[in-house]
Order: C-alpha cells, then sequence, then structure tokens
C-alpha cells in the first residue's frame, strides 16, 4: 500500500526577532531557540542540538516487567472493571493492579514493618505511610518558624483508625507529635483512583499549625535507571524527566501549579509557566505508566520532582498541597512598601480539598501521548468542557491587531494611533483573499487605548474612528468562517487607566496595594469580585455593539488571594470559582492566553500556546503535551509567527506541535511605539509583514489541513531532529528539524522540512 504524500519545504531565510507581545504583557522571545540555521552547521554540532533538552529524544522501548508484589499484609478492598485495589492496614500503604497488562503499581516497597535498602528508619515512615504531613514550629532562638515533617510512625503516639468504605478505605489519623488530624480516602470507581483529604476532617491543636499534606509521595518512584522511563512535568508545552543513573546531584524540584500566590509571596524570579495540574510517570516507554490529574485543591498544589539521587537512590514525585504560607508582617508603610518586617504564618488555612485521580495506562497509550489523551478524555468526560472540535481541513489563522496606545507626555499624554478602524478593516480584507477564515483579536480599541483604557470598555478610543466604522467592522468580520473579538482584561489596569485605588486594587497580606511594575506604567491587580463585576458589565455593553466573543488578557494565568477586607479574605480558591462564575454567566463567548486549566470549560479558543520550557537541566526533552491536550478540543494557537526567531526552525515546530499560525500587525510604524508600555513590539507594520503572513500561513496550512481537527494517536522519534506524529484519522506528519535528508523506506522528508502522508482511502 503507497499513498500519496503532500510535502511542502520550508523557506530556509531566518527572520532574527526577540520579542513577543502575549495577552497583554510584552515578553521575551524564546531564548532557547537558536538563531542560526543547520546550513554549513557540522555533524557533531547538529547532533549535540538534537540530542538537548529542547528536543524530543529517542526512546528505549526496551521490555520491562512488574517488580512489585502484594505482600500477604494487604488485602483487596476495592476491584472495577479496570483496577484493583489492594491495601494494608493500619497505615493504608497501597497496591494497584492495571488489569488491561497485569502490571503492579505500589506507594511503597513491602509490607510496613520489612526494613528497605537504602532507607534510614525516618524514611521507612515516610513511604509506608499514606499521607505525610508538614507542620510549622517557632524557634524562640532567632524567631524564625521551622518547618518539620512528619509519617505516622514520627511518633508511638500517633493514632490510626482505618475501616473499609465502598471501593476501598478510610483512614482517620491524628499525628502523634503535632497532633494535627486528617482522613485521607482512597478508592477506585471505574477508570480511576481516587485520592482525597476533605478539608472539614483536619483538626490542629494549640501549639502546631498544619502546613502541608502529601499523599503516597513514593507511589510508582523508580530505583535509578533500572527501567526506561521518565516523569512528566507541565512546564510550558512539556517536559520528560527521563531516568538516569543515579548522581551525586542533591536538587529536588518544586513546580508551583499556576505559579506562586503574588498575594502572599512577592516573586523574585521568573516562574515556569504551569497551567494544567496533571503529571505522571512512565515505566517502560508505551507499556505501563500512570498520570494524575488534581481535580481540586490545585490552587494550592506544588509539583515536587525527586531525581535519584547518592542519598536516595530513587526518582519519585508527587503533589503536595499547602494550606499555609509565612509572610513578612510590616510594621510600617515602608516596611509593607519593600516587602520587609517580621516572619509569621498565615493565621488562616486555605480552603483546600484535595482530590486526585490517577488513570493507569498500558501499551500505545503509556507515554506522554496517552497522557494528554486521558486528561483531555477526563476534561470533557467528568469535568464538563465540551469539544469544540475544528472544522477538518479548514486552517485558521490568528491576525491581532493593535489600535491605539497611549504615549506619557510631560503634561498630557499623547495618543498614539497604530491602526485605525479603516485601517483594520483594510489589512482584514486583503489577508481574506488568502486566509479563508480569519480569527481577529483587536487591541487598543477602546478609551485610552491598549494600557490607559482602564477596565470598563464602554467607549470606543475616537482617535481610531466612528462608532460606526467600528461596528460594521465587527459585522463585516464577525460572521462565516471569521471571528473578531475585542480585547479586554478586567484583572491588570495600569496607573493611566481607569479605576478606583480604594474599591478595586486587590491588597496583598502584608497590607500592601498588588502592583507590578511594566515597562513604563505600574499595573494594578483588581480584586476577582471585581474583576467579575467589570467583565459582566462590558460583556452587556458589547453585546449590544454586536460582538458575540471576547478576547480576554491576564485572567487566563494570573491567579492570587486578595486581602483587601481582612475579616473575609479571598484565597486562591475562591478567587478562580469567582472568574469561573463570571465566565459561565456572560452571553458572550471567549477566547483565553494561556489559560490555566479551570478555565478550559469556559474556553472557545485557547491563544499563545507555549512550544518551549523553562529548560531547567534536570529535564531531557520538551514535548507538546498542551498541543497534543488541545488537538481535537478546541481551536489552538500559538506564538506569533511574524516574530519567529528562526523561522524554519519555528514553522517546523507549527507543523510537529499542530498549531494554529498567528501573527501580530498593525499599520503603522511600531517604531510609534518606542516611548510606550508597547515599547517591545518593535516590528509589525503590515507594508512590511505583510507577504510574509501570507508565505508562513501557507506553510502550515498545506499541511495542518491534512489532519487539522483530528486527536493525536501517536508520536515518535525516529531519529534525533525527526518527528512522526500520526493522527486519529489516519495522517501521518513527518518533521525534519535536520540539515539532512531522512529517509525512511520509500520514503524521504528533505531537510528542514515536513511532509503529511495520506492513507489511501
Amino acid at each position: 500500500m503507497w499513498h500519496r504524500s503532500l510535502t511542502k519545504k520550508l523557506s530556509l531565510a531566518a527572520i532574527l526577532l526577540s520579542a513577543a507581545f502575549v495577552s497583554g504583557a510584552i515578553l521575551a522571545a524564546d531564548r532557547r531557540v537558536p538563531a542560526d540555521t543547520l546550513d554549513g552547521g557540522s555533524a557533531v554540532l547538529e547532533a549535540t542540538r538534537f540530542t538537548s533538552n529542547q528536543y524530543t529524544q529517542t526512546d528505549d522501548e526496551s521490555v520491562v516487567d512488574s517488580s512489585l508484589t502484594i505482600p500477604g499484609t494487604f488485602a483487596l478492598v476495592g476491584e472495577t472493571d479496570a483496577l484493583q485495589l489492594y491495601a494494608e492496614s493500619p497505615n493504608g500503604a497501597i497496591r494497584v493492579v492495571n488489569k488491561a497488562d497485569g502490571y503492579v503499581y505500589g506507594s511503597s516497597f513491602d509490607a510496613a514493618l520489612v526494613p528497605i535498602p537504602y532507607f534510614n528508619t525516618t524514611w521507612e515512615g515516610i513511604v509506608n505511610s499514606a499521607a505525610v504531613i508538614e507542620y510549622y514550629s517557632y524557634n524562640d532562638t532567632n524567631g524564625a518558624y521551622i518547618v518539620n515533617e512528619e509519617s505516622f510512625y514520627t511518633s508511638p503516639l500517633t493514632t490510626m483508625d482505618y475501616h473499609p468504605v465502598d471501593g476501598g478505605y478510610e483512614l482517620s489519623v491524628v499525628y502523634g507529635e503535632s497532633s494535627i488530624g486528617l482522613t485521607i480516602r482512597v478508592y477506585v470507581e471505574g477508570n480511576y483512583l481516587h485520592v482525597e483529604v476533605p478539608a472539614e476532617s483536619i483538626t490542629e491543636g494549640d501549639a502546631f499549625k498544619l502546613r502541608s499534606v502529601k499523599c503516597f509521595p513514593f507511589l510508582g518512584s523508580v530505583f535509578g535507571d533500572s527501567i526506561p522511563g521518565y516523569v512528566f512535568v507541565p512546564d510550558g508545552s512539556g517536559a520528560l524527566i527521563r531516568y538516569k543513573p543515579i548522581d551525586a546531584v542533591t536538587d529536588i524540584y518544586e513546580f508551583n501549579y499556576y505559579g506562586s500566590d503574588t498575594g502572599i509571596l512577592r516573586a523574585a524570579v521568573e516562574e515556569p509557566s504551569i497551567n494544567f495540574p496533571v503529571t505522571g510517570m512512565v515505566h517502560g516507554i508505551r507499556q505501563h505508566g500512570f498520570v494524575q490529574i488534581i481535580e481540586d485543591g490545585d490552587a494550592f498544589a506544588t509539583l515536587v520532582v525527586s531525581p535519584a539521587k547518592n542519598n536516595l537512590k530513587y526518582y519519585y514525585s508527587y503533589n503536595k498541597f499547602v494550606y499555609r504560607g509565612t509572610y513578612r508582617s510590616p510594621s510600617s508603610k515602608a516596611d509593607a512598601a519593600s516587602g520587609a518586617g517580621q516572619q509569621v504564618i498565615e493565621a488562616g488555612r486555605n480552603s483546600c480539598d484535595v482530590s486526585v485521580v490517577y488513570a493507569f495506562l498500558s501499551g500505545e497509550d503509556a507515554d506522554y501521548v496517552g497522557m494528554a489523551n486521558a486528561y483531555q478524555d477526563y476534561l470533557v468526560d467528568v469535568s464538563g468542557v465540551a469539544r469544540n472540535t475544528p472544522t477538518p481541513g479548514l486552517v485558521p489563522a490568528l491576525i491581532e491587531l493593535v489600535g491605539a496606545e497611549k504615549s506619557p507626555g510631560f503634561l498630557f499624554d499623547e495618543t498614539v494611533v497604530m491602526t485605525s478602524y479603516a485601517a483594520a478593516g483594510a489589512i482584514l480584507s486583503d489577508l481574506a483573499a488568502a486566509i479563508p477564515a480569519l480569527t481577529v483579536v483587536y487591541k487598543g480599541w477602546s478609551e485610552g487605548g491598549y494600557s490607559a483604557g482602564g477596565a470598563r470598555y464602554d467607549r470606543r478610543e475616537a482617535a481610531l474612528g466612528t462608532q460606526a466604522e467600528l461596528l460594521d467592522l465587527i459585522e463585516t468580520y464577525n460572521r462565516g468562517n471569521n471571528a473578531l473579538m475585542l480585547y479586554a482584561d478586567f484583572v491588570r489596569v495600569s496607573d493611566a487607566g481607569s479605576y478606583n485605588v480604594y474599591r478595586d486594587v486587590a491588597q496583598r497580606i502584608d497590607t500592601s496595594l498588588h502592583t507590578a511594575q511594566g515597562l513604563l506604567r505600574t499595573w494594578n491587580y483588581l480584586s476577582p469580585a471585581r474583576s467579575a463585576t467589570y467583565l459582566g458589565g462590558a460583556s452587556e455593553r458589547l453585546a449590544g455593539w454586536g460582538a458575540s466573543e471576547l478576547a480576554l488578557g491576564s485572567i487566563g494565568y494570573l491567579l492570587y488571594s486578595d486581602f483587601r477586607d481582612a475579616a473575609v479574605p479571598v484565597d486562591r480558591a475562591e478567587a478562580l470559582a469567582i472568574y469561573r462564575e463570571a465566565l459561565a454567566e456572560g452571553a458572550m463567548k471567549h477566547s483565553v492566553y494561556r489559560a490555566n486549566a479551570y478555565l478550559l470549560a469556559y474556553a472557545n479558543r485557547y491563544l499563545a500556546v507555549p512550544t518551549t520550557t523553562s529548560g531547567f537541566t534536570i529535564y531531557t526533552d520538551t514535548v507538546p503535551f498542551v498541543a497534543i491536550l488541545l488537538a481535537g478540543l478546541m481551536e489552538a494557537y500559538g506564538p506569533y509567527a511574524n516574530f519567529f526567531a528562526n523561522r524554519t526552525e519555528e514553522t517546523l515546530r507549527s507543523i510537529d506541535y499542530g498549531l494554529l499560525p498567528s501573527f501580530i500587525l498593525t499599520e503603522a510604524s511600531a517604531y510609534r511605539l518606542n516611548e510606550t508600555e508597547l515599547a517591545s513590539l518593535y516590528s509589525s507594520s503590515y507594508d512590511t509583514w505583510g507577504d510574509t503572513v501570507r508565505d508562513i500561513y501557507a506553510e502550515v496550512s498545506d499541511v495542518l489541513s491534512a489532519f487539522y481537527g483530528s486527536r493525536v494517536a501517536s508520536r515518535r522519534v525516529p531519529a534525533p531532529g525527526v518527528v512522526a506524529t500520526l493522527y486519529a484519522n489516519g495522517v501521518t506528519v513527518y518533521v525534519n528539524y535536520t540539515g539532512s535528508d531522512y529517509v525512511e523506506g520509500p520514503l524521504t522528508v528533505p531537510a528542514q522540512s515536513s511532509e503529511a502522508v495520506i492513507p489511501d482511502e
């Protein structure tokens, strides 16, 4: 059987630009993408490049068998068509058998009282405990709070009350050292293992306060590189940590889902972008594995990954749920402004109901692709995310237009017109001849422009044109295959915008206003309740203008506590609930930038899908987990293609990841933005970029049209720098990043090109 093929060899020209304008913030372009092409490069350099952690690596598919047994101290406590759950009483250690392949997973290594090689008694207690806590104690000598860890076996005074429930068990424990109590509930239902710690079950004494809880930290742990496989980390596009030989490294990596809570902690460095509360481990690539999904408590969760090292020879990872943090309590306004003061702990606990589900994978599904698809199934079947399946073969492009911006002046700010309503119409009309489906986001359209408009969005920017011109633009490009969205940000307002500092701006726990510094302006972070109010009001007004969808900025990825009302503070779980309710109640649809998982149910389109990771040295691979998760679920757009640091490389990556092309444009030259908050947008004129937009769109759409709208079935790396992705509709897409032709049987994929192989009908 042979096939007809679709081939598109990409241009070798490199466009050296280094800035990206994402969701209302100016972000530096990916520094990790080499700016040079491979032409003339040495074979050694190429081999080193494609075996780095910026690419996906080849897999060792050696056969792996179960290494764990089910000791006689464990009893069968739950069973479904998919899983068997065994548990040990009274400590709650578990074994899970995946019936699909018979593979056994365990939270411990043997019966509770059997010594564990390479572990001391403290660590043996942690391994054999269903739940391990951290609590605070106070050091009178230096006035600091100390974090202490306690397992079931730390103190002989610990009490455990274990009893069966439907499909599993429930265990109530009071830790003997801290006198903190909680209940852990573990059971199987359908295809999932459930692990829960209800917030209402937690009790504390007077002396010690709870910091965090972790459940089954050693579930799935692996001794060194004893088997091939990896830990999946949802950093950016997705990262893998493959099992390697035991090293002397002592680092333990902690990743905050949704970033740090800046209502409590002032982030000192840029954090990894982790938008999805999901992780997993593979034991034997495409053989055995599991994915764990946080369905509640995600706002307070941290992913912890520990590589194998000399003093602890196992790879293991777990989710830690934080109930209290420390902060600096100011004694003056100066302390509050600088974040100084005496260290204290939060008085109240976070409203954290821990609920984690595990899906176990087997065969071809036991890899990061299977994890992404299992998570998508969970979102649709359990969480209520609707499949907004794209039209197969119709490849849209995102065109973002910047209308107006304010340039700070000595006495008065100057309005800088970048793309008038009439000019926007002319640009879109020209592009419509080459792009059959335009998804348009118009930024800076409202009074004050992009950074000085406030949060009301009830008036147009008069310098851009008449109300009739704006309404005509909306009507013309908000029908058929096109969609025009007005951009709005109801979470961040600059100091030049309209807002009420006493009513609107959120407050940190240290009593300072919640602000952040931009390029030229200070940005105020609004109270979640006020954000919801502004969103509701604007949606009602703009719907009357004929708008049916909004492009929402920071609400997708900024999540923080608000202590403006000290008597009734709003923690992160309560903030995300406010955002979800506001989006659910509105009549408008929403496209969201870099959306955290809790907003997926309210997102019509996903904008600014990441294509890189934070590049930590512990990572071995970059994978398109987020892109795979969204494939066949909703429209997903990548970074701005007209700002690719290396056009060839990044266009290939867009095809590899299956992401729709995005562009940001203006009518006027970007030099006019030099003295504005958008100064990093240094080249955007349509006169300059129009032909490039059409060329890149053609390069990407020629290949995407063969599979767009389908889920990913598998993704393999047959050789370094070469990727083969099979889609559910039977199309296989080859992407060759290297400087040499790739040959596989009768198929040849030229250097730095892509090819879609379409099966015979």
